[in-house]
Protein backbone atom coordinates (compact mmCIF):
# COMPACT_ATOMS: atom_id res chain seq x y z
CA UNK A 1 0.00 0.00 0.00
CA UNK A 2 2.79 2.50 0.71
CA UNK A 3 4.83 1.75 -2.43
CA UNK A 4 0.93 2.43 -4.40
CA UNK A 5 1.28 6.14 -3.13
CA UNK A 6 3.40 6.96 -5.63
CA UNK A 7 0.03 6.66 -7.81
CA UNK A 8 -2.02 9.02 -5.24
CA UNK A 9 -4.04 11.54 -6.80
CA UNK A 10 -3.02 15.40 -4.73
CA UNK A 11 -5.69 17.40 -4.70
CA UNK A 12 -3.73 21.29 -3.16
CA UNK A 13 -5.61 24.83 -2.77
CA UNK A 14 -4.23 28.05 -1.72
CA UNK A 15 -6.21 31.25 -1.29
CA UNK A 16 -3.99 34.43 -0.18
CA UNK A 17 -4.71 38.29 -0.08
CA UNK A 18 -2.30 41.08 -0.33
CA UNK A 19 -2.63 44.54 0.15
CA UNK A 20 0.61 46.32 -1.02
CA UNK A 21 1.17 49.73 -0.62
CA UNK A 22 4.90 50.17 0.10
CA UNK A 23 6.72 53.24 -1.90
CA UNK A 24 7.58 52.18 -5.61
CA UNK A 25 10.61 53.28 -7.69
CA UNK A 26 7.53 54.64 -10.17
CA UNK A 27 4.36 55.90 -10.11
CA UNK A 28 3.47 54.72 -13.35
CA UNK A 29 1.80 51.19 -12.45
CA UNK A 30 0.24 53.12 -9.37
CA UNK A 31 1.04 53.40 -5.65
CA UNK A 32 -1.78 51.01 -4.02
CA UNK A 33 -2.44 47.59 -5.36
CA UNK A 34 -5.11 44.74 -3.45
CA UNK A 35 -4.52 41.00 -4.86
CA UNK A 36 -6.76 38.59 -4.08
CA UNK A 37 -5.64 34.84 -5.35
CA UNK A 38 -8.16 31.38 -5.45
CA UNK A 39 -6.28 28.68 -6.50
CA UNK A 40 -7.07 24.50 -6.93
CA UNK A 41 -4.99 21.86 -8.45
CA UNK A 42 -5.16 18.23 -8.45
CA UNK A 43 -2.08 16.07 -9.48
CA UNK A 44 -1.56 12.24 -10.67
CA UNK A 45 0.84 10.17 -11.46
CA UNK A 46 0.01 7.46 -13.80
CA UNK A 47 1.60 3.31 -13.66
CA UNK A 48 2.92 4.68 -17.15
CA UNK A 49 5.01 7.16 -15.26
CA UNK A 50 3.00 10.06 -16.92
CA UNK A 51 2.26 12.81 -14.29
CA UNK A 52 -0.67 14.71 -15.12
CA UNK A 53 -1.20 18.34 -13.55
CA UNK A 54 -4.78 20.42 -13.71
CA UNK A 55 -4.32 23.91 -11.90
CA UNK A 56 -6.93 26.37 -11.90
CA UNK A 57 -6.90 30.04 -10.01
CA UNK A 58 -8.36 32.79 -9.93
CA UNK A 59 -6.66 36.38 -9.31
CA UNK A 60 -8.57 39.97 -8.57
CA UNK A 61 -6.52 42.37 -9.18
CA UNK A 62 -7.48 46.05 -8.14
CA UNK A 63 -5.07 49.03 -8.29
CA UNK A 64 -5.20 53.18 -8.50
CA UNK A 65 -3.25 52.74 -11.60
CA UNK A 66 -4.71 55.17 -14.28
CA UNK A 67 -2.90 53.05 -16.82
CA UNK A 68 -5.37 50.17 -15.82
CA UNK A 69 -7.73 49.35 -18.70
CA UNK A 70 -10.34 47.95 -16.14
CA UNK A 71 -10.37 47.72 -12.44
CA UNK A 72 -11.02 45.61 -10.65
CA UNK A 73 -10.59 42.75 -13.08
CA UNK A 74 -10.32 39.19 -12.90
CA UNK A 75 -7.97 36.79 -14.61
CA UNK A 76 -9.54 33.01 -14.36
CA UNK A 77 -7.20 30.59 -15.45
CA UNK A 78 -7.21 26.80 -16.00
CA UNK A 79 -3.93 24.75 -17.38
CA UNK A 80 -3.15 21.14 -18.06
CA UNK A 81 0.11 19.98 -18.13
CA UNK A 82 1.60 16.34 -18.86
CA UNK A 83 5.12 15.42 -17.99
CA UNK A 84 6.29 11.53 -19.45
CA UNK A 85 9.91 10.56 -18.82
CA UNK A 86 11.68 8.65 -21.77
CA UNK A 87 15.09 7.61 -20.49
CA UNK A 88 15.34 7.41 -16.63
CA UNK A 89 12.10 5.58 -14.87
CA UNK A 90 10.89 4.55 -18.82
CA UNK A 91 7.39 4.95 -19.13
CA UNK A 92 7.06 4.12 -14.93
CA UNK A 93 9.03 1.15 -15.26
CA UNK A 94 11.14 2.19 -11.72
CA UNK A 95 7.38 2.68 -10.36
CA UNK A 96 5.83 -0.41 -11.51
CA UNK A 97 8.68 -2.31 -10.42
CA UNK A 98 8.80 -0.75 -6.73
CA UNK A 99 5.20 -1.97 -6.60
CA UNK A 100 6.44 -5.23 -7.85
CA UNK A 101 9.46 -5.47 -5.42
CA UNK A 102 6.98 -5.05 -2.59
CA UNK A 103 4.66 -7.74 -3.60
CA UNK A 104 7.57 -9.55 -3.32
CA UNK A 105 8.78 -8.85 0.06
CA UNK A 106 5.01 -9.07 1.55
CA UNK A 107 5.09 -12.81 -0.25
CA UNK A 108 8.00 -12.97 2.12
CA UNK A 109 6.80 -11.66 5.09
CA UNK A 110 3.64 -14.08 4.42
CA UNK A 111 5.83 -17.02 4.39
CA UNK A 112 7.56 -15.91 7.22
CA UNK A 113 4.49 -15.80 9.43
CA UNK A 114 3.36 -19.36 8.08
CA UNK A 115 6.76 -20.63 9.42
CA UNK A 116 6.09 -18.78 12.51
CA UNK A 117 2.69 -20.34 12.91
CA UNK A 118 3.41 -23.82 11.88
CA UNK A 119 6.11 -23.59 14.20
CA UNK A 120 4.10 -22.96 17.05
CA UNK A 121 1.65 -25.45 16.15
CA UNK A 122 4.43 -28.09 16.00
CA UNK A 123 6.03 -27.01 19.56
CA UNK A 124 2.14 -27.55 20.98
CA UNK A 125 1.97 -30.92 19.57
CA UNK A 126 5.60 -32.27 20.86
CA UNK A 127 4.36 -30.71 24.22
CA UNK A 128 1.08 -32.70 23.92
CA UNK A 129 2.77 -35.98 22.88
CA UNK A 130 5.17 -35.28 25.44
CA UNK A 131 2.52 -35.26 28.00
CA UNK A 132 0.62 -38.34 26.71
CA UNK A 133 4.06 -40.23 27.16
CA UNK A 134 4.35 -38.86 30.67
CA UNK A 135 0.67 -40.86 31.24
CA UNK A 136 1.81 -43.96 29.29
CA UNK A 137 5.41 -43.27 31.60
CA UNK A 138 3.04 -42.60 34.94
CA UNK A 139 1.24 -45.77 34.62
CA UNK A 140 4.25 -48.22 33.83
CA UNK A 141 5.86 -47.33 36.98
CA UNK A 142 2.73 -47.61 38.87
CA UNK A 143 2.33 -51.13 37.62
CA UNK A 144 6.12 -51.66 38.39
CA UNK A 145 5.56 -50.29 41.78
CA UNK A 146 2.68 -52.49 42.78
CA UNK A 147 4.53 -55.89 41.59
CA UNK A 148 7.46 -54.53 43.61
CA UNK A 149 5.03 -53.77 46.64
CA UNK A 150 3.31 -57.47 46.32
CA UNK A 151 6.78 -59.05 45.86
CA UNK A 152 8.57 -57.72 48.96
CA UNK A 153 4.65 -58.91 50.99
CA UNK A 154 5.38 -62.09 49.65
CA UNK A 155 8.86 -62.32 50.56
CA UNK A 156 8.24 -60.94 54.08
CA UNK A 157 5.45 -63.36 54.72
CA UNK A 158 7.93 -66.37 53.81
CA UNK A 159 11.02 -64.74 55.86
CA UNK A 160 8.71 -66.27 59.23
CA UNK A 161 8.49 -69.55 57.49
CA UNK A 162 12.24 -69.45 56.63
CA UNK A 163 11.80 -70.13 52.67
CA UNK A 164 13.97 -66.92 51.82
CA UNK A 165 16.96 -65.32 53.39
CA UNK A 166 17.03 -61.80 55.39
CA UNK A 167 19.15 -60.36 52.65
CA UNK A 168 16.34 -61.37 49.84
CA UNK A 169 14.14 -59.28 52.03
CA UNK A 170 16.52 -56.68 51.90
CA UNK A 171 16.68 -56.83 48.37
CA UNK A 172 13.37 -56.76 47.65
CA UNK A 173 12.17 -53.62 49.82
CA UNK A 174 15.37 -51.89 48.39
CA UNK A 175 13.77 -52.55 44.82
CA UNK A 176 10.17 -51.29 45.76
CA UNK A 177 11.61 -48.12 46.98
CA UNK A 178 13.57 -47.52 43.72
CA UNK A 179 10.28 -48.07 41.97
CA UNK A 180 7.98 -45.90 44.54
CA UNK A 181 11.39 -43.17 43.18
CA UNK A 182 10.84 -43.87 39.70
CA UNK A 183 7.16 -43.64 40.13
CA UNK A 184 7.22 -39.76 41.78
CA UNK A 185 9.94 -38.47 38.97
CA UNK A 186 7.29 -40.02 36.87
CA UNK A 187 4.72 -38.02 38.16
CA UNK A 188 6.68 -34.99 38.47
CA UNK A 189 7.76 -35.56 34.61
CA UNK A 190 3.90 -35.14 33.99
CA UNK A 191 3.23 -32.44 36.01
CA UNK A 192 5.82 -30.28 33.95
CA UNK A 193 4.50 -32.04 30.75
CA UNK A 194 1.15 -30.61 31.99
CA UNK A 195 2.51 -27.46 32.62
CA UNK A 196 4.48 -26.96 29.50
CA UNK A 197 1.29 -27.22 27.69
CA UNK A 198 -0.47 -24.82 29.09
CA UNK A 199 2.12 -22.50 28.63
CA UNK A 200 2.06 -23.04 24.93
CA UNK A 201 -2.00 -23.36 25.28
CA UNK A 202 -1.73 -19.28 27.67
CA UNK A 203 -3.83 -21.50 30.07
CA UNK A 204 -3.41 -19.59 33.45
CA UNK A 205 -5.37 -21.55 35.44
CA UNK A 206 -3.72 -24.43 37.31
CA UNK A 207 -5.18 -27.91 36.14
CA UNK A 208 -3.58 -31.20 35.04
CA UNK A 209 -4.43 -31.62 30.59
CA UNK A 210 -5.79 -35.07 30.41
CA UNK A 211 -5.00 -35.74 26.84
CA UNK A 212 -7.39 -38.14 24.84
CA UNK A 213 -4.87 -40.04 22.53
CA UNK A 214 -2.83 -43.62 23.36
CA UNK A 215 0.62 -43.29 22.34
CA UNK A 216 0.66 -45.87 19.41
CA UNK A 217 3.73 -46.95 17.90
CA UNK A 218 3.79 -48.00 14.10
CA UNK A 219 6.62 -48.76 11.75
CA UNK A 220 6.27 -47.94 7.92
CA UNK A 221 8.46 -48.15 5.30
CA UNK A 222 10.25 -45.04 3.88
CA UNK A 223 10.63 -43.69 -0.19
CA UNK A 224 13.74 -41.72 0.68
CA UNK A 225 13.00 -39.61 -3.14
CA UNK A 226 9.84 -39.14 -2.49
CA UNK A 227 10.20 -37.95 1.19
CA UNK A 228 13.69 -35.81 -0.03
CA UNK A 229 11.07 -34.53 -3.18
CA UNK A 230 7.88 -33.94 -0.99
CA UNK A 231 10.12 -32.18 1.66
CA UNK A 232 12.16 -29.93 -0.76
CA UNK A 233 8.26 -28.60 -2.38
CA UNK A 234 7.23 -27.84 0.62
CA UNK A 235 10.70 -26.36 2.16
CA UNK A 236 9.66 -22.89 3.18
CA UNK A 237 13.01 -21.42 3.17
CA UNK A 238 14.04 -22.24 -0.52
CA UNK A 239 10.47 -20.26 -1.31
CA UNK A 240 11.33 -17.69 0.34
CA UNK A 241 15.49 -18.10 -1.07
CA UNK A 242 13.47 -18.10 -4.69
CA UNK A 243 11.48 -14.74 -3.86
CA UNK A 244 14.88 -12.87 -2.25
CA UNK A 245 16.42 -13.77 -5.52
CA UNK A 246 13.49 -12.68 -7.60
CA UNK A 247 13.60 -9.14 -5.20
CA UNK A 248 17.48 -8.81 -6.22
CA UNK A 249 16.79 -9.20 -9.62
CA UNK A 250 14.32 -6.66 -9.57
CA UNK A 251 16.61 -4.28 -7.88
CA UNK A 252 19.02 -4.84 -9.89
CA UNK A 253 17.03 -4.25 -13.40
CA UNK A 254 15.49 -0.62 -11.45
CA UNK A 255 18.98 0.17 -10.17
CA UNK A 256 20.32 -0.30 -13.90
CA UNK A 257 17.56 2.07 -15.35
CA UNK A 258 18.72 4.71 -13.00
CA UNK A 259 22.06 4.83 -14.74
CA UNK A 260 20.55 6.69 -17.42
CA UNK A 261 19.97 10.25 -17.73
CA UNK A 262 16.22 12.15 -16.75
CA UNK A 263 14.73 12.93 -20.55
CA UNK A 264 10.85 14.19 -20.11
CA UNK A 265 9.01 15.15 -22.54
CA UNK A 266 6.65 18.07 -21.24
CA UNK A 267 3.24 20.06 -23.30
CA UNK A 268 1.09 22.98 -21.31
CA UNK A 269 -2.12 23.98 -22.44
CA UNK A 270 -3.54 26.70 -20.52
CA UNK A 271 -6.62 28.99 -21.25
CA UNK A 272 -8.07 32.09 -19.28
CA UNK A 273 -10.22 34.36 -19.59
CA UNK A 274 -10.27 38.38 -17.90
CA UNK A 275 -13.01 40.97 -17.06
CA UNK A 276 -14.36 42.85 -14.24
CA UNK A 277 -16.61 40.45 -13.08
CA UNK A 278 -15.56 37.09 -11.84
CA UNK A 279 -18.45 35.00 -13.19
CA UNK A 280 -17.79 36.66 -16.78
CA UNK A 281 -13.67 36.34 -16.31
CA UNK A 282 -14.34 32.28 -15.73
CA UNK A 283 -16.98 31.91 -18.55
CA UNK A 284 -14.46 32.92 -20.71
CA UNK A 285 -12.28 30.12 -20.02
CA UNK A 286 -14.16 27.86 -22.81
CA UNK A 287 -15.71 30.73 -24.77
CA UNK A 288 -13.03 32.92 -25.96
CA UNK A 289 -9.99 31.49 -27.73
CA UNK A 290 -6.95 32.87 -25.74
CA UNK A 291 -4.76 29.70 -25.17
CA UNK A 292 -1.48 29.29 -24.34
CA UNK A 293 0.52 25.99 -25.54
CA UNK A 294 4.07 24.90 -24.97
CA UNK A 295 5.73 21.68 -25.57
CA UNK A 296 9.41 20.71 -24.77
CA UNK A 297 11.79 18.14 -23.99
CA UNK A 298 14.06 18.18 -20.67
CA UNK A 299 17.27 17.12 -20.13
CA UNK A 300 19.27 16.21 -16.61
CA UNK A 301 22.43 14.50 -16.59
CA UNK A 302 25.12 14.18 -14.11
CA UNK A 303 27.78 13.98 -14.88
CA UNK A 304 29.79 11.88 -12.72
CA UNK A 305 26.93 9.79 -12.14
CA UNK A 306 28.30 7.95 -8.46
CA UNK A 307 25.10 7.99 -6.86
CA UNK A 308 23.40 5.64 -9.90
CA UNK A 309 26.84 3.16 -10.61
CA UNK A 310 27.45 2.99 -7.08
CA UNK A 311 24.00 2.02 -6.51
CA UNK A 312 24.26 -0.64 -9.73
CA UNK A 313 27.72 -1.82 -8.79
CA UNK A 314 26.15 -2.91 -4.79
CA UNK A 315 23.00 -4.61 -6.75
Amino acid sequence: TISKAIFDSILSGKTSYSDDQLAPLTTIFGEHTITTDYELGIKKKFSTGTKLDIDYFDIRTWTDSVFATANPVHEGRLSFTLRQPVMKNFFGYVDRRTVKLSKIETKIAGIKAKDRIENAVADIEKAYWRLVFSYENVALFEELFKQAEELYGIYKGHLETGFVEETDVYETEANMKIRKTDLLIAKNDLLTASNNLRLLLNEDEDFIIMPKNRLDIFAGKADLIKSLNEAFIANREYRKKKKNLEAKNVQLKMKENSLWPEVDLVGTLAVNGVDRKFTKANRRLTTNKSSYYYGGIEVSVPLENRKARGEFNKA
